[in-house]
């Protein structure tokens, strides 16, 4: 896909093939330089002056997968506020913080997500969020969540 023209110029593609090489054995070193491809062409196409909580969510995303942890830390905090109840960037932030090893902070916005009705399945198959979902924290939200959710129900 990156060879056809103008694709090569595509932070997307580069950063779902930095996110194909991260989750194979064998690739895995080489997720690094396409997330880093991904965001120098983000950079290069949107100043920081633009206010578009997506492309500060995917900045904090990528900044997060190399390594850049204080960037993506201001990134993603930048993102909650220029979009505090956008679900997408919500989910975003719980990746962002877990792939940082902020689990309280991504516990923190997992629990505002499902107080926004995001669908619980997307969640559970998001591969970032594996070692989350095995977490003591992880399943008293969801616990929390279920009695939540019955209560309102049955009232």
């Amino acid at each position: 896909a990156l060879n056809i023209k103008g694709n090569s110029n595509d932070y997307l593609l580069w950063a779902n093939l930095a996110d194909a090489y991260r989750w194979s054995p064998s690739d895995k070193n080489k997720a690094k330089a396409a997330y880093q491809q991904a965001l120098n062409i983000l950079q290069q196409q949107f100043s920081d002056e633009i206010q578009s909580a997506e492309i500060h969510s995917r900045k904090a995303l990528f900044q997060a997968k190399i390594g850049l942890q204080k960037q993506a830390l201001i990134s993603v905090e930048h993102t909650l506020t220029i979009a505090p109840e956008n679900t997408e960037m919500v989910f975003n932030a719980v990746v962002t913080y877990e792939v940082l090893g902020k689990r309280a902070k991504a516990i923190q916005q997992l629990k505002k997500l499902l107080g926004l009705n995001y669908p619980l399945n997307i969640i559970q198959v998001e591969p970032e969020l594996t070692d989350l979902r095995r977490s003591a924290q992880y399943q008293a939200l969801l616990l929390e969540h279920n009695q939540n959710s019955t209560n309102i129900h049955t009232e």
